[in-house]
């Protein structure tokens, strides 16, 4: 009887595993015996996913009860081939991808084969498939299915270069569309999920450089977004920072080095951000080359790094000169261990040529060649010599003091690379000078400066003290990394890194170390060169019987 007409009832989701296991021990001695049990299997998951299959640990639950089932490892490329030509898929379904993405990551020969089977006529079936359903937007609004379509997606990318027709499939609405769930998705809950979205963007990035080709739409879509994709150029430099997989290293390197040899796309990165990405590029240099992949991964560094200070920002605002200077200078004389790598060498003779010998050479002066004083005639000089006697003392001393403070903040600018002899606080704010009256916020007040409403300044309070914080709008504005700061005091959140559940002004319970962070971010705000104190906000008293508040998992689980 078909397993279809039969009608279950399970009291927990144990009894359904516990169906499932018996499904899979049905006997089997031939392949369509196994074509059959796996039809049965997949069919049964389907049928109960809505009732029993709440998340990702489910979803992997019962993908690992077949790829651990004996009949699996009998005939894993039946079982696999089967499912790859759908035959036993249900339509619009995602229980058959989990399958082969978790195959195909626990046991990569098997992601190999899963490729193999897809291609018919040099197209990509499964490929394509993946796409058209991405594009429906069928499972939009579960981050754990798409999780499984993009990953599924990413892996058969990884492994092959897609045919014209198929790439053909990524469409600009396609990429803006993956750029937007990047900016939805930001919060810590979601982060795999934003990870998962920007993988993919990377992966497609390759194909397109891989197809020899002059079009990209992926950069054609980034150009179009500046300003507009902040959680993206962010979370693509804190990946890199972050990830220890080469190969993800390798497609975030390439993307970068699309973008900073695009010429629309010189400025798509925030200053700040450019800094960030030196002081890793800076990190990996010095750690990088003992092994074969290390000294890719070098090299891929020194080629993202000539575009990045040669053509974004950094060209007109240098920043960290020297400090590289002595990396380059270090790479290419390592000393007695090892020596330096061709390809090494000929890229950072490129950077030391083409953009630091360009930095230091000297302005040339625009004062012209000087008139030797015998060819002046004698009335001339006469007349000069008249009018450099009745120079006054006071003219002279003028002179001086405006040469002493030229050289002041020449100097200043030679040796730290700023103005202020690389000091930036308080006293270079030019807020902290001009006279104003704090202000008295109620909390209702303090709420209307969140950001929302763009003819409005964006204020923050912590501890009570209200500051000014429009100018880090990309931060603290609507859609920034810290909104949730915006409008409130939540000087709790700043020392738990709770930032859902700990958004208050209650300090309560808090240990005297956390207490001194308070007191540290307070003098961030208070000593910053662009912020300042705006008043103070007005907190009704807390309850003596309030409750506490509890530890959040989000904390305990933050990553450093």
């Amino acid at each position: 009887m078909d397993d279809d007409a039969i009608e279950y009832y399970f009291d927990d989701i144990e009894s359904f595993y516990s169906e499932l296991d018996e499904i899979l021990h049905r006997p089997y001695s031939t392949e369509q015996d196994v074509q059959r049990i796996i039809t049965q299997y997949i069919r049964f998951i389907v049928r109960y996913s809505k009732d029993f299959l709440k998340g990702s640990a489910e979803i992997d639950q019962v993908a690992y009860k077949l790829i651990d089932s004996q009949i699996c490892l009998d005939y894993s490329t039946v079982v696999l081939s089967h499912i790859v030509h759908s035959h036993a898929l249900v339509d619009q379904d995602y229980i058959p991808y989990a399958i082969l993405l978790i195959a195909g990551r626990d046991e990569p020969r098997w992601m190999k084969y899963i490729l193999m089977e897809s291609i018919q006529a040099k197209r990509n079936r499964l490929f394509c498939k993946l796409i058209q359903e991405i594009k429906l937007g069928i499972w939009d609004t579960n981050l754990d299915i798409s999780s499984i379509l993009f990953g599924l997606c990413f892996e058969l990318c990884k492994l092959d270069t897609m045919e014209k027709e198929d790439l053909d499939l990524v469409d600009s609405p396609l990429i803006h569309h993956l750029l937007d769930l990047v900016q939805e998705t930001r919060g810590d809950a979601q982060e795999s999920f934003n990870y998962d979205v920007i993988h993919l963007i990377m992966i497609f990035n390759e194909q397109y450089m891989m197809s020899g080709s002059n079009e990209n739409l992926i950069l054609d879509v980034l150009s179009q977004r500046i300003g507009t994709s902040d959680i993206f150029s962010a979370n693509l430099i804190f990946m890199l920072n972050r990830s220890n997989d080469i190969c993800i290293q390798m497609l975030i390197l390439k993307l970068l080095y699309a973008i900073f040899t695009r010429q629309t796309l010189y400025e798509y990165f925030y200053t700040n951000d450019l800094y960030v990405l030196v002081d890793i590029i800076l990190r990996e240099l010095c750690g990088l080359g003992d092994t074969k992949e290390g000294q890719t991964l070098l090299d891929a560094y020194l080629r993202v790094l000539e575009p990045l200070l040669e053509n974004t920002q950094l060209n007109r605002r240098p920043y960290k000169k020297e400090e590289i200077y002595r990396v380059l200078q270090q790479l290419i004389h390592p000393g007695m261990q090892r020596k330096a790598h061709s390809t090494t060498k000929r890229l950072v003779k490129r950077i030391i040529e083409d953009w630091y010998d360009c930095c230091s050479s000297p302005a040339t002066s625009s004062l012209g060649p000087s008139t030797p004083a015998d060819d002046i005639p004698e009335d001339v000089l006469a007349k000069q010599v008249v009018m450099a006697k009745k120079t006054s003392l006071l003219s002279q001393g003028l002179i001086a003091i405006s040469w002493s403070i030229l050289l002041f903040f020449l100097g200043s600018y030679l040796i730290t690379e700023t103005w202020t002899w690389g000091y930036r606080g308080k006293w270079t704010n030019i807020h902290s000078y001009l006279p104003h009256k704090e202000r008295v916020f109620t909390e209702q007040e303090l709420a209307r400066y969140d950001g929302s409403d763009p003819s409005l300044p964006i204020y923050l309070a912590i501890d009570g003290d209200v500051y000014d914080v429009t100018k880090g709008a990309g931060w603290y504005g609507k859609g920034g990394s810290y909104h949730h700061f915006s409008g409130k005091d939540a000087a709790r959140a700043y020392v738990t890194g709770c930032f859902q559940d700990h958004l208050t002004h209650d300090l309560r319970g808090l240990t005297a170390e956390q207490l001194k962070g308070v007191e540290h971010w307070k003098k961030f705000y208070e000593n910053h060169h662009t912020y300042h104190k705006v008043g103070r906000v007005h907190h009704d008293p807390i309850p003596a019987n309030a409750p506490i508040p509890k530890p959040c998992k989000s904390a305990t689980k933050q990553k450093p």
